[in-house]
């Protein structure tokens, strides 16, 4: 079923999800149409990608569509940490 063109509830999302930001842009993004809609706005203490680290030092598996598979695929097409694998 779709919400307003989406195929999830965006107004569910944005009340129940961080979204992480560049801590310069924090402003930018609390005013800007859409994004200020999340409820929780939190700026990130990195300056860049590699500067962010993660707590997790698994990896995370998902099929093509985005959902969240329990273990590494031993075929295929998935997404390993955001990026497209093949085995």
């Amino acid at each position: 079923m779709f919400v307003d063109g989406y195929p999830f509830d965006q107004g569910f999302i944005k009340e129940h999800s961080t979204l992480h930001v560049p801590a310069g842009s924090l402003e930018k993004y609390r005013t800007a149409l859409r994004w200020s809609d999340f409820r929780d706005i939190v700026a990130l203490a990195g300056t860049s990608v590699g500067d962010i680290s993660s707590d997790n030092e698994s990896s995370d598996f998902f099929d093509l569509s985005g959902c969240k598979l329990p273990a590494k695929p031993s075929w295929g097409i998935y997404i390993e940490n955001g990026r497209k694998k093949q085995k």
